[in-house]
């Protein structure tokens, strides 16, 4: 019994430990920089607002240096109207395209 408590345990610490990693491999940033330095697949954090939902899970997001198109998965939210105008914190990776650069939502906090 004591081995399988410690082995859960064990356990428990590698799952906190690489959570805490994973977070710690994004680059604090804002829009205005993602946009000029284009680095495709880059991992940011950026801080602001949703603005607007333009469909197929496609969010306009807006921090103080400008807006960027923001792709966040339907399992952060229920109801796509629910999130607009609300302060995020968003670990994304960057999605450099012909047609433009946008981000692509790993996770979300609600500030």
């Amino acid at each position: 019994m004591k081995k399988v408590i410690l082995s859960l345990l064990v356990i428990l610490c590698m799952v906190s430990t690489i959570g805490i990693a994973k977070s710690a491999n994004y680059v604090a940033s804002d829009v205005a920089t993602v946009k000029m330095q284009q680095i495709d697949d880059q991992k940011v954090m950026l801080e602001g607002t949703i603005v607007s939902y333009s469909g197929d899970e496609k969010f306009v997001f807006q921090d103080a240096t400008g807006e960027i198109v923001m792709e966040i998965d339907n399992d952060e939210y229920r109801n796509p109207q629910d999130i607009i105008g609300v302060h995020i914190r968003a670990y994304c990776e960057v999605e450099v395209k012909v047609y433009g650069t946008s981000v692509e939502a790993d996770r979300v906090e609600i500030l």
